[in-house]
């Protein structure tokens, strides 16, 4: 990966199907594509530097851990034709948000080259923008035009102004502006927006950017089971009153080609022991 090492802490796989399932995968020395009929690779991104930033509720550094703990009592259903991998962590407690996610970039960017489909593990939502760049990368390494969409759950638009510096809040502004710079149509869809945790100035920008958007409200009559509206995973800020109602969600993930952003709500110590739990 250029002459970059990726500072990722290594081993830090699913406990409890890291045997039967979970391989480890070092990106640093990878050069050959895993045989499989279709892979996944996990990397963790132990970052909140953006949610500090954006004056949230910090604790997402130590989500990748626990997402794979809270994971690892899953069952697995599927064929093992279907191969996982573990990338480890990208570690950002000594360096900048924007190194880190320069990083994050360039593990996307190996995992996409190893034909894998990259599911990050957050980390705040400056997250998103390091995967992105990953995406960005290899789209003009293979001369590929650039038509990713992308789906935000969330109660915010996270389209931020950053001149003063990016944030956990900006990152979907961010991007805009490179597709701007690529005179290429954005194709941003936030589900859940509520009124009241953005503002005026946003709804503004959203428009002038031609984001389409549902809001919380008018898929909240859904008997289907909800996903707090302050937070589907990724929230770091206060909680919302409401919920966000998912037909189907499962229909929207795991797309071919595309990839996964896991960036759960601010771990926090349980009552009952040490164990992280979320809040």
């Amino acid at each position: 990966i250029a002459s970059h090492k990726l500072k990722c802490n290594r081993h830090q796989f699913f406990h409890a199907v890291q045997h039967q399932w979970v391989q480890p995968l070092d990106l640093n020395i990878q050069t050959e594509k895993p045989e499989c009929e279709l892979g996944f690779a996990f990397i963790g991104f132990c970052s909140e530097q953006g949610v500090k930033r954006n004056k949230g509720r910090v604790g997402t550094a130590l989500a990748p851990d626990f997402i794979r703990a809270q994971m690892s009592n899953l069952p697995c259903t599927f064929l093992q034709d279907v191969k996982l991998y573990d990338a480890g962590n990208i570690l950002c407690d000594e360096i900048s948000m924007e190194e880190g996610q320069k990083l994050l970039g360039m593990a996307v960017e190996k995992i996409l080259d190893l034909e894998l489909f990259p599911i990050v593990l957050g980390g705040g939502h400056e997250t998103t923008f390091g995967h992105f760049q990953g995406h960005l990368a290899d789209m003009k390494k293979k001369e590929t035009p650039l038509d990713m969409g992308i789906i935000n759950f969330d109660a915010h638009f996270d389209l931020r102004p950053y001149e003063n510096g990016p944030s956990s809040g900006s990152m979907f502004r961010q991007i805009a502006d490179i597709y701007k710079k690529e005179n290429v149509q954005y194709h941003y869809l936030p589900l859940g927006i509520q009124e009241h945790s953005n503002t005026v100035s946003l709804f503004k920008f959203a428009k002038e950017i031609g984001t389409e958007y549902i809001l919380a409200k008018e898929i909240q009559n859904s008997n289907y089971a909800t996903i707090p509206a302050g937070g589907p995973p990724g929230h770091s800020g206060r909680k919302r009153p409401g919920g966000l109602p998912l037909r189907h969600p499962h229909q929207l993930l795991l797309r071919p080609g595309g990839a996964e952003d896991l960036l759960p709500r601010r771990p926090c110590r349980s009552q009952g022991g040490g164990h992280p739990g979320l809040r």
